[in-house]
């Protein structure tokens, strides 16, 4: 259990390092670049959803459904991280639990022995355990 709770942890730290290297190395939208050719096509870099959406809801001439979509994917950021601290802190759980095993079944070993040991001397008595 441990083991998959590990993975969940290590499976998301390599996701927001990949999302925020991505993000770090995209590009921004410049309004002013006459770099649109007579095929209309901006080409000035390569962007990522969230760097186009945002850079985009900042310009004037776009419809409105860029602001949206540039708080969706801050959101889509945050509940990345939210969601690595998260299975970091379901790895500390799993590893205090686990530390913490041993002593309980130690415990639980000793308390069953004491139990049958006491049943076993209630078997010459009266049956309710007061000798």
């Amino acid at each position: 259990m441990i083991l998959i709770i590990i993975l969940n942890a290590v499976f998301s730290l390599i996701a927001l390092i990949t999302i925020l290297a991505i993000h770090t190395r995209s590009a921004t939208f410049d309004p002013n670049a006459n770099d649109f050719g007579h095929t209309r096509a901006y080409d000035s870099g390569t962007f990522d959803l969230e760097s186009w959406a945002c850079s985009m809801a900042n310009s004037r001439t776009v419809e409105a459904i860029y602001p949206p979509q540039c708080h969706i994917e801050h959101i889509a950021k945050c509940m990345l991280i939210a969601e690595f601290l998260l299975s970091m802190i379901a790895v500390g759980i799993a590893a205090w639990d686990s530390k913490g095993a041993d002593k309980r079944w130690k415990g639980a070993i000793e308390m069953k022995k004491a139990r049958n040991a006491y049943f076993h001397e209630d078997d010459e008595g009266d049956g309710n355990g007061l000798n």
